[in-house]
């Protein structure tokens, strides 16, 4: 072989190296991603359960013991149920992600005109 024909054959080769380790890696990295994914959807449905008690005991606790708990008690239970409806919303919103995010997407090029 001549040294421009020896040249190109190890180019070659090193070329077809680089695009077997970008393919593992997309491969790994798609994985992970894919792990990510599941693990955000079930921990955003884990955490929904516990939440929802928080918000529907505290919901319960106000008009009942409004009364005995005074006006500070009553606006610590209104804060608590508003933080629980704004986890509720982040968590929704994570779940909404999740979803979209395991949705291909359809990739449009501009038409040259």
């Amino acid at each position: 072989m001549r040294p421009s024909e020896t040249a190109r054959t190890q180019l070659a080769a090193h070329a077809q190296e680089l695009e077997n380790k970008v393919r593992d890696r997309t491969a790994q990295l798609e994985e992970t991603v894919a792990q990510l994914n599941t693990f955000s959807y079930s921990l955003s449905h884990d955490m929904r359960a516990p939440l929802r008690s928080i918000q529907g005991f505290a919901e319960m606790v106000a008009p009942d013991y409004a009364d005995k708990l005074g006006p500070e008690g009553v606006n610590h239970l209104r804060r608590i149920i508003s933080a629980a409806v704004r986890l509720d919303r982040l968590i929704h919103d994570v779940l909404n992600f999740s979803r979209v995010s395991r949705q291909e997407l359809a990739v449009e090029l501009p038409v040259a005109k």
